[in-house]
C-alpha cells in the first residue's frame, strides 16, 4: 500500500513539474519490470542468462502487455490529462536510441557524472535500482570491505591508484 501512495505522491510531484515545464511525460520504471520478470522467471526455474537475450526480452513484452498500463490508469484516475497516445515504454527501440544520445550529451556538458554515493546494487539483476524499489528493515549485521585490482595495473599494493575501493553488507557482492 505505502508503494502505491509513494508512486502517486511521485506522480503528482512530477506532474506539477511537468505543468510548470509545458511538457508532458513519465517514467515507466523499466527496472522495475525487468526485476518482475526475472522474478518470474526464478519462479519457472530459469534465469535471464539461461533463456538468452531474446527470449528474455520476448518474456518482458509480454509481461509490459500484461501488466504496462497499471500506472497510468492511476494516473489518469487522479486526473491527469496528456496525450496518452503519445505513451512509449522504455525498450521502445526509437527511446532508447534517443535515452542514449540525451545521457551522451549531458555527459559531455558535465552534467551526468559519476561520483562518490550510495546505491542500491541488485546483485540479481547486475544494475543500481530506484529507492522506491527498495525496501529498507533494520537488522544486525557485517560490513564488507575490499578491492578489487584495476584491471591492467601492476596490482602493487603501495598505490591507491591501482585499486577500486568497495564496501557492502552482502558478500555476494564480492562474487558479483
Amino acid at each position: 500500500m505505502f508503494s502505491l501512495f509513494s508512486r502517486l505522491f511521485s506522480s503528482l510531484i512530477y506532474l506539477l513539474w511537468i505543468e510548470w515545464l509545458r511538457r508532458e511525460g513519465t517514467d515507466h520504471a523499466g527496472i522495475a519490470t525487468q526485476l518482475q520478470v526475472e522474478k518470474l522467471l526464478i519462479a519457472d526455474g530459469t534465469t535471464r542468462e539461461e533463456v538468452g537475450r531474446e527470449k528474455f526480452l520476448e518474456r518482458v513484452w509480454e509481461y509490459k502487455a500484461e501488466q504496462g498500463g497499471h500506472i497510468t490508469r492511476q494516473l489518469r484516475s487522479l486526473g491527469a490529462s496528456a496525450d496518452w497516445s503519445r505513451e512509449r515504454f522504455t525498450m521502445d527501440q526509437d527511446l532508447s536510441e534517443a535515452v542514449t544520445e540525451a545521457f551522451v550529451r549531458l555527459h559531455e556538458k558535465g552534467l551526468v557524472y559519476r561520483g562518490e554515493y550510495m546505491v542500491n546494487w541488485a546483485p540479481l539483476l547486475k544494475t543500481a535500482v530506484s529507492d522506491l524499489e527498495v525496501e529498507y528493515s533494520d537488522e544486525e549485521g557485517k560490513m564488507y570491505y575490499f578491492k578489487y585490482v584495476v584491471e591492467g595495473s601492476d596490482g602493487r599494493f603501495d598505490s591507491y591508484m591501482e585499486f577500486v575501493f568497495c564496501s557492502s553488507s552482502f558478500l555476494s557482492t564480492v562474487y558479483q
